[in-house]
């Protein structure tokens, strides 16, 4: 900006005013002066130019891939998130009919797919003229989420009770005698007690109770079964504790102890002295299941 010229200018324009003040007995005059840059024809093209250039240049860098994301029956899944890593927020939702259409930058190579109740899936991407189609597999609720009474199950984060539930692999974890030595180890609660008169009788019962005794003991003659020793549920229905002793490690998919008095809501004053409830492995269908197991000794 060439400041002499405009300081001219000013300099010209103050006589004027100054009688134009003096003719309305006005003694001064409050101006507003806003001082905007000027900018030439072509610096203004030329930046122009450059903001296109940088614009295009950014769209050319970037891919779009289509497709469709579908469960595990073939049906569409309609708002699947899809994303890319370190995207920053920047992400698509499939349709109703389960399409979608992503414009991502052309250094990406795989897309992220998330949708509730289904495994979260990386999906490697080379080809933007191939259309993808993405099968997503449902999420099986883990054993630690859900509560297993022996009459229903309930998500865990609604189970007011307390409570404690060990899956196949870890009861084999800590030992392969049986499950209750395996929940003695897992489970402090779980208390069995040693049988000194017994001895070395392989056919004696365990004296076992959850929590420590809640009755009186020496009641064992009375009732023909020790009053202190824990129901125990077998895929649902009442069982004893010989039958889950010999019950083979094999065969059992998760053990849940229900310990408090909430349990009685569900099996009554039986359950008073707390629940161990035992699901069994359940049959696949089309699929043919063989156990053996085989001890042999050298002597």
């Amino acid at each position: 900006m060439n400041l002499k010229k405009h300081s001219n200018c000013l300099s010209q324009a103050i006589p004027p005013i100054k009688s134009w003040l003096h003719g309305n007995k006005l003694n001064y005059l409050a101006l507003a002066v806003s001082v905007f840059p000027i900018v030439s024809p072509q610096i203004h093209a030329a930046t122009e130019n450059n903001l296109n250039q940088t614009v295009q240049s950014a769209q050319s860098d970037k891919v779009t891939y289509q497709g469709v994301v579908i469960d595990e029956n073939g049906n569409p899944l309609p708002g699947v998130n899809i994303t890319y890593k370190n995207a920053h927020g920047v992400g698509v939702i499939t349709d109703i009919d389960g399409k979608f259409t992503f414009a991502i930058p052309s250094n990406i190579h795989s897309l992220i797919f998330s949708y509730v109740g289904m495994k979260t899936q990386t999906v490697r991407v080379s080809n933007p003229s191939e259309k993808l189609k993405v099968r997503l597999e449902p999420d099986a609720v883990s054993l630690q989420e859900t509560v297993i009474t022996g009459i229903y199950t309930r998500k865990a984060e609604s189970f007011t009770g307390s409570m404690a539930t060990y899956s196949e692999k870890e009861l084999k974890t800590v030992g392969n005698q049986n499950v209750l030595q395996s929940l003695k180890v897992l489970d402090p609660s779980f208390i069995i007690l040693e049988n000194n008169l017994a001895g070395s009788d392989p056919n004696a019962t365990m004296n076992l109770n959850i929590g420590g005794n809640t009755n009186i003991v020496g009641l064992e003659t009375e009732y023909s079964t020790n009053p202190n020793q824990p129901l125990f549920i077998l895929d649902g229905f009442e069982t004893t504790l010989s039958t889950i002793t010999d019950l083979s490690m094999d065969r059992v998919a998760s053990i849940t102890i229900l310990k408090d008095a909430s349990s009685t809501a569900i099996y009554g004053s039986k359950a008073a002295n707390g629940v161990v409830v035992v699901e069994t492995k359940k049959p696949e269908a089309g699929r043919l299941k063989f156990n053996y197991n085989g001890n042999f000794g050298i002597e």
